[in-house]
């Protein structure tokens, strides 16, 4: 790897009949090449003769020290058919790559260039599958038109690998490489955890590997899960004269004020203080310094920094949506954004009398979601991301159907790349999501049961189906956390598109790939418009998805998309009259028909359940066997206390234990004060657990004897303890430390396994995989 880059090592590791003819100059060769040694240059020239003989074509491919899968696209690899080729043309292509890679060792693959009639890629890499044997693969074609299909290799048997991978009639493409899959799973990467991508050609009938990248550990993405969230802060509550706080009339007529006002009940302790700019106070002040002065003294007053500002229309009318907004502002750019968007709604023509501007703090969250529910509907179902909402609308999410009333929760976690964060300057940036979190639940289940119990509530007040936003783990100023709604609308009618066939794909990342759409759609019948869009400002552009609605309408085309059915994309898109598919939507029918659940429950749970028109099946145990049920209760609701946020909430969960408690004491056939009066026995002779003693050790007395004073992080008290080689020891209090959720590792040298131990709230989840071993390359 550090002499030839790892595309250079890997693809020494492939089958010679699997690969196009190749060359390796490692970087000592192409540092002293660029140099212009002449030594050198006769010696690498005279390398490469053969790959162009007979006026071949050769391709000259980066293989940088120390790149990885991350890298890709990053350094260039350069393409040669000069007539006839000559050194000087190498030397140019040389400094090129070199150029595009500063202060890096540059490894150089020459190889000879086949004229595909097919290429794509085919890989196995985390955001594909969970698992090493499901592989995808994916086929260019024209302009960004492309199709994917899923490749499940467990079963197929590697080819000979001293055979070239040639076509063969009735085989399809995806069966044909599922044996390469197999190959590499079972040769190439066998007692690793690397995952792999391979780009491939087809050319004259032989498909050729041109390019190998492993996926492998991840150390420069961001983890959600330890971002610190800005503790949200409430404006100051100052009198000012532009900027004002609403009045009940302001909060009937303006949509987004009406809406924070019906998703909160009266006096909520986290409603968020909003304040109201109207676009008639800004009318005909453009030009007047004294004005901008005093609003932008006012903003700065009111609000400090972090000034977010949307555009709200009235509330009696249809509700706009994707309207301007802003990223985080200060003062200054807060007073230009305002007058820069009321200049660009009068040059469209918009009616500035049906607008204002509301304005508020910047709220973090670690995680954002789009609740759906209906009232007569018992199932709520939720999307969700990290970072804020406005990932939702393009990006992959997280699904859950939770039914409100037993408050059984299905999850579908899906491969999350990017968050959506307000970075130091207040813009709103993508960053990469580290490779190994991806596919975590960016929403604890304590929040999705909060969320899903209050959006309930709400729409049953209004007494409508809706869908709900939500800021989701905000910090408040004393520290707790707490979910926010933030924006309601009626709730749309999705579609289920089931058994579709795979389409040819082709990437809109803006207006003017839309104009390709007819060209394409003539040479490719199962055409799809693929939306991707290239600038987080067409995310929000009205005018762009009406044109991609238009162009798929005109050509009979479906919109694929990866964000949310919930979102305000989708919602416009099939406003404008065209079908579409959601590329993470999950192949089961969205209203549940039957869940199991095997777990004891509350008395009154059953008769709950029947009140809403469900059929619930349940059977009584003897008292042994009820008492087993009661343990494991006890021992879940334990776990709701410690994940218990608030003091409403653990008062909650403790009048859940001591339910449970008395339960279990009179399926044992004691009574409650009986209990009592045996802990009070107890508490006299040995005292209780007030003090918080820890015992550590025992051991005979010595002269150092005394009490050892330890913080708690001076020892890892929930720590899992190693016994043997092969044998761990899982204390209690890994109940009482142990994240839920969180992976624990337990690593097993002898056996070349790593056990991953995941403490849930109603279960243990124990998975095995092979320890990562390095790879040994005969260079």
């Amino acid at each position: 790897m550090a002499k030839y880059g790892p595309k250079g090592a890997r693809l020494l590791c492939l089958p010679r009949a699997w690969t196009p003819q190749f060359v390796l100059w490692p970087e000592e060769i192409v540092e002293a090449l660029l140099d212009a040694r002449s030594e050198q240059e006769a010696v690498a020239w005279q390398s490469i003769q053969h790959l162009f003989k007979d006026d071949a074509e050769i391709i000259l491919r980066s293989s940088i020290v120390g790149e990885t899968i991350w890298d890709r696209g990053t350094y260039e690899s350069v393409r040669l058919s000069h007539k006839p080729l000559e050194w000087s043309h190498i030397k140019d292509a040389l400094e090129r790559i070199a150029q595009s890679a500063p202060q890096k060792k540059v490894a150089i693959i020459v190889q000879k260039f086949l004229p595909p009639s097919e290429a794509g890629e085919f890989g196995n890499v985390l955001r594909v599958s969970k698992t090493r044997d499901q592989w995808e693969l994916s086929a260019r074609g024209e302009g960004e038109v492309y199709q994917t299909d899923r490749v499940n290799t467990q079963r197929d048997t590697p080819p000979p690998v001293d055979h070239p991978l040639s076509a063969r009639s009735g085989i399809s493409r995806e069966r044909f490489f599922g044996p390469v899959g197999a190959w590499v799973n079972n040769e190439l990467v066998r007692g690793t955890t690397h995952r792999i991508n391979c780009e491939w050609i087809l050319s004259e009938g032989v498909f050729w590997i041109v390019q190998l990248d492993a996926e492998d550990e991840d150390v420069f993405g961001i983890n959600p899960h330890q971002i610190t969230i800005e503790k949200w802060q409430q404006t100051v509550d100052q009198k000012t004269e532009l900027i004002v706080y609403p009045t009940k009339d302001d909060i009937q007529r303006w949509d987004k004020l009406r809406v924070l006002k019906e998703l909160y009940e009266e006096k909520s302790q986290h409603s968020p203080r909003l304040y109201l700019l109207t676009c008639n106070t800004l009318l005909n002040r453009t030009n007047d310094p004294s004005f901008r002065t005093k609003l932008e003294l006012e903003f700065r007053t009111l609000f400090a920094n972090n000034i977010v500002i949307r555009t709200s229309g009235l509330a009696n009318l249809e509700k706009q949506t994707n309207l301007p907004r802003t990223d985080c502002l200060t003062p200054s750019e807060a007073v230009d954004w305002c007058f820069n968007t009321l200049s660009h709604l009068q040059s469209e023509g918009t009616g500035i009398d049906g607008l204002a501007f509301v304005i508020h703090r910047f709220i973090a969250a670690r995680a954002s979601a789009w609740v759906r529910v209906d009232p007569a509907n018992p199932v709520a179902e939720v999307h969700g991301t990290w970072g804020l909402p406005d990932a939702l609308q393009y990006c992959p999410y997280d699904n859950w159907e939770v039914h409100v009333d037993s408050q059984d929760v299905t999850e579908y976690p899906d491969y999350k790349s990017h968050i959506l964060l307000a970075a130091g300057d207040g813009k709103w940036r993508y960053e990469r999501v580290r490779n190994d979190v991806a596919r975590h639940q960016s929403i604890a289940k304590k929040n999705i049961l909060d969320i899903t119990t209050r959006s309930m509530e709400i729409a049953k007040r209004l007494g409508r189906p809706m869908h709900i936003m939500w800021f989701v783990a905000c910090s408040d100023p004393s520290d707790q956390e707490v979910n926010i709604p933030w924006y309601w609308t009626e709730a749309h009618k999705t579609e289920e598109h089931i058994g579709r066939q795979r389409p040819r794909l082709f990437k809109a990342a803006g207006f003017d790939d839309l104009n390709q759409v007819g060209k394409l759609r003539r040479k490719y019948p199962n055409l799809a418009i693929d939306l991707q869009p290239k600038t987080i400002e067409l995310f929000r552009d009205n005018k762009f998805l009406k044109a991609v609605a238009d162009a798929a309408v005109e050509h009979s085309v479906p919109v694929y998309m990866r964000g949310s059915s919930l979102s305000h994309a989708y919602y416009q898109l099939q406003k404008n009259g065209c079908t579409v598919i959601l590329l993470g939507d999950k192949d089961h029918v969205r209203v549940r028909k039957q869940a199991q659940f095997g777990k004891l429950v509350r008395d009154g749970i059953p008769g709950k359940i029947a009140s809403k028109k469900e059929h619930a099946v349940t059977i009584t145990v003897p008292s042994s066997i009820k008492q087993a049920f009661l343990i494991a209760k006890f021992v879940e609701e334990l776990l709701e206390v410690r994940e218990a946020t608030t003091d409403d909430e653990r008062r909650s969960e403790l009048a859940d234990i001591y339910e449970v408690l008395r339960g279990l004491i009179a399926a044992t056939g004691n009574t409650l004060a009986e209990i009592a009066e045996a802990a009070d026995r107890k508490r006299s002779k040995l005292g209780g657990f007030d003090a918080g003693a820890i015992l550590l050790e025992t051991s005979l007395p010595s002269a150092h004897s005394g009490e050892a004073v330890l913080s708690p992080s001076d020892q890892d008290l929930e720590q899992i303890r190693m016994i043997d080689g092969e044998t761990y020891e899982i204390p209690f209090t890994f109940f009482g430390f142990s994240p839920i959720g969180m992976q624990k590792v337990l690593r097993v040298e002898q056996l070349g396994i790593e056990i991953i131990v995941v403490l849930n709230k109603d279960h243990f989840r124990i998975s095995l995989h092979a320890t990562p071993q390095q790879m040994k390359l005969d260079l």
